[in-house]
């Protein structure tokens, strides 16, 4: 992409933006660290109906995903008074997928993370660069997209004495069929992993994440075991057993957001780190650059100098000798007196 063709388009059509300067900086950076993204001018509907003008970078997000490479579609749309509001995000499919709901998608597609319920408390320090590489770490961890399903295929007659367990089976593999691969280039960043009973527990070393997946349940081990006999209801037990598992989960839910946080704002700051080494190691090297230019310069007047004083050596030795009793005693008598 043509980043200088982008820059005088970015002065034309964010005069409606307050922080112009801000947005083509913000807007410049994220282009050069993704540049499966691109800019562009669209009309945006809000939730209640009403639409205006705004920037939107839509184009696909690499991930790295169970060792292999994909391309999540997505449109980052900037407020008109960016960055004081924080961009509103989405996961856009294409028509052979769907959106994989989770915490930090919902059905629509919308993004939702503490890194954008937190932007007002540090809307001058949060980037729309920084937002996309977090969304590049969380998908690669729980894809938000997946393949829909075949509907060319006809479904095949039921046995009326198949066991509920194969269709469970069915249903499984049906749920956690994969990401859709969008585009796959490139070598996938290699992962770890080591297979259970439960499942496949990955740590892809790129990320430093842990991922977890579940592996499908073999047919015919499914069909083998018999279903285990029904409980008997007993509405209070059960009401107190769900209290007790919801609490549970919300526990470990919000340890689990207290450590991503935590993790997140780690690598913030280390990615902030890096960019002023960065500016720091641009700043010495122009220093330098401009000591040696200076240095030249010296180097070449002393050599000039050298050369001027080795012409008058020259000129000193090249004169006659004089004879000193000559100096001192006149020629004649009247310059002796």
């Amino acid at each position: 992409m043509d980043l200088t063709a982008t820059q005088n388009w970015l002065r034309q059509v964010l005069t409606s933006y307050t922080h112009q300067d801000r947005v083509a900086r913000d807007v410049e950076t994220t282009l050069r660290n993704f540049p499966t993204l691109t800019p562009k001018m669209d009309r945006y509907t809000t939730d209640d109906g009403h639409t205006q003008i705004m920037l939107c970078l839509h184009g696909t997000v690499p991930i790295s995903f169970r060792s292999s490479t994909y391309h999540i579609p997505v449109a980052i749309w900037l407020p008109a008074n960016y960055p004081s509001s924080p961009p509103i995000s989405f996961v856009t499919p294409t028509a052979q997928m769907l959106v994989r709901p989770s915490k930090f998608v919902d059905v629509s597609g919308k993004i939702y993370h503490p890194y954008l319920a937190y932007w007002d408390t540090r809307s001058e320090k949060s980037t729309a660069t920084e937002l996309v590489a977090i969304m590049q770490q969380i998908f690669s961890i729980e894809p938000p997209v997946y393949q829909k399903p075949d509907t060319s295929l006809q479904p095949q007659p039921q046995n009326p004495s198949s066991s509920p367990s194969t269709s469970q089976h069915r249903a499984l593999n049906a749920i956690s069929s994969p990401v859709t691969r969008a585009v796959s280039s490139g070598t996938s960043t290699p992962t770890l992993q080591s297979s259970t009973a439960f499942g496949t527990a990955g740590i892809n070393q790129a990320n430093g994440f842990r991922a977890y997946t579940r592996s499908p349940i073999p047919t015919e081990a499914a069909q083998s075991e018999p279903m285990p006999p029904a409980l008997p209801t007993k509405p209070g037990k059960v009401l107190s057993l769900r209290n007790a598992v919801c609490d549970k989960l919300s526990l470990r839910l919000q340890q689990f957001n207290k450590q991503m946080s935590g993790e997140m704002d780690a690598l913030l700051m280390a990615n902030r780190g890096l960019n002023q080494g960065t500016e720091v190691i641009a700043n010495e090297r122009k220093r330098l650059e401009e000591i040696e230019n200076q240095l030249r310069t010296n180097i070449s007047i002393l050599t000039d100098k050298n050369k001027e004083l080795t012409d008058q050596l020259e000129q000193i030795h090249n004169e006659p000798d004089v004879d000193v009793d000559t100096l001192i005693c006149g020629i004649n008598d009247v310059d002796s007196q």
